[in-house]
């Protein structure tokens, strides 16, 4: 149960951080790390599901 409340906690601070901002201007180098982690998350289940399909 707390993990499941701390996975919670950690999705609460990715949505904070993504709002951050547009409200405070100090975070504005912050932004582009965020899309880059993404594109990096969805580029490694890009390839893993390119290396799945091609050995079956």
């Amino acid at each position: 149960m707390s993990k499941s409340h701390q996975n919670f906690r950690s999705l609460v601070d990715l949505v904070s951080i993504n709002n951050k901002p547009k409200i405070n201007v100090p975070n504005l180098h912050r932004k582009p790390i965020i899309p880059s982690r993404y594109f990096m998350v969805a580029g490694t289940f890009l390839l893993s599901m390119l290396v799945y399909v091609g050995s079956a």
